[in-house]
């Protein structure tokens, strides 16, 4: 962790109650932080631990021993549990070792903070081990946890969190954060990056610094001729193509998400295509056909971030999107 302090782009306010929560010393033995990959989870997660574990009165405040333990690696009253080596899942033995550690008094804190980033990962075998420990939580252990989709989360273990869905940022928002975070880019990438992210900041600095987003694009394209031709044969040969990657066809789906709305608020407003493309899809695409395509499309999204088999979702993507069309 690089010794500097955090900056938020977005859910400022809610930043600001839980800062207040933090001053106030009345905290849950659990949090859970959702919403998209790139999102900030990862980064709000440590700032809550870092100010849980706060010696101050204002918390966090970067100066004290226990901050800079933190912010440099050190603090051992932090446990990142995480995926091992070679498993695909946290696995119930890493959740055991947790519960059996948690019940261990604290090194130099008052509670000892574990923070498991993806908690969607967890193998059956750990949700149900974790829940023993959630049932009867220690007093000098506080769990904050992180996922892609609430509807990952099992119910048992959601009620025994406090949750806070993270929300992406505006266009304008996105604009200027990338404007501070990559200064050195042309404005040109920059809007392009912001409005190809969906407001996501971790996945615009991927598009921004990344070479192979144009090939994104050139895929996108091909599947909207195939929309435009009504081409289900040629749209799923694509779409198939693509299930071997999963960050390059959840990059897809948003890219699809952004023309597709695009062709909403040209309808909506009255006003003049941004592209040939999309002037052409908007004589092809009714407005209620391209308000149900948006929601497909965020539908699927959602099914990528619960794991559903890429294979499935990329024929019930396509068989959905001509269902809208027929």
């Amino acid at each position: 962790m690089q010794n500097m302090k955090y900056k938020f782009y977005s859910n400022k306010a809610f930043i600001q109650m839980l800062t207040r929560s933090l001053n106030s010393e009345h905290l849950c033995h659990a949090y859970l932080f959702y919403g998209a990959k790139g999102i900030g989870k990862k980064t709000l997660a440590n700032y809550f631990a870092m100010g849980v574990l706060c010696k101050s009165e204002e918390k966090p405040c970067y100066q004290c021993s226990s901050c800079h333990k933190f912010l440099t690696g050190n603090h051992p009253d932090v446990h990142i549990v995480g995926i091992e080596d070679n498993k695909k899942s946290i696995s119930v033995d890493t959740i055991r070792k947790l519960r059996q550690d948690a019940y261990i008094k604290p090194n130099e804190s008052k509670v000892q903070v574990y923070i498991i980033p993806n908690i969607e990962t967890m193998s059956i075998g750990a949700f149900n081990a974790f829940l023993k420990v959630l049932e009867e939580p220690p007093e000098t252990a506080m769990f904050i946890l992180t996922a892609e989709s609430k509807a990952a989360v099992p119910e048992t273990i959601l009620s025994r969190c406090i949750s806070y869905p993270l929300y992406p940022l505006s266009y304008e928002e996105c604009v200027q954060a990338l404007k501070e975070l990559a200064p050195e880019k042309e404005e040109a990438s920059i809007e392009k990056a912001a409005i190809h992210s969906n407001g996501i900041l971790g996945k615009a600095l991927e598009i921004i610094n990344s070479e192979s987003y144009s090939e994104v694009e050139l895929i996108s394209n091909a599947i909207l001729e195939g929309i435009l031709q009504r081409n289900e044969y040629e749209v799923l040969k694509v779409l198939t193509n693509m299930k071997a990657d999963k960050e390059k066809l959840s990059n897809l789906i948003n890219e699809l998400t952004r023309v597709i709305r695009n062709i909403v608020l040209t309808k909506v407003n009255a006003q003049q295509p941004v592209d040939d493309q999309i002037e052409a899809l908007s004589y092809k695409i009714t407005l209620t056909q391209a308000n149900k395509l948006v929601e497909v499309l965020q539908q699927s999204n959602d099914y990528m971030q619960s794991n559903m088999n890429v294979g499935l979702l990329v024929n019930w993507l396509c068989a959905q999107i001509f269902s809208v069309l027929s």
